[in-house]
């Protein structure tokens, strides 16, 4: 498992930015652009609590796949 790759996956099928997830998880915006652009090597545990969800779990938003062109 590694959460930068899950995440990054996550907002492609969904079609969420980081933004996005930031509103509805309550997790700063650039926190998650630094780490996704691997500027930030980690997160803390609170801000992972926060995201896990989103990308593990309940909150998981719903796979919108690409039409083929």
């Amino acid at each position: 498992m590694n959460l930068k790759e899950d995440l990054t996956h996550m907002l492609a099928e969904s079609d969420w930015t980081a933004s996005r997830l930031s509103i509805e998880s309550g997790v700063p915006a650039p926190v998650l652009t630094r780490f996704l652009r691997g500027t930030r090597k980690g997160l803390h545990s609170s801000t992972v609590e926060k995201i896990w969800p989103f990308v593990y779990g309940e909150k998981r938003p719903p796979h919108h796949p690409q039409e083929a062109a």
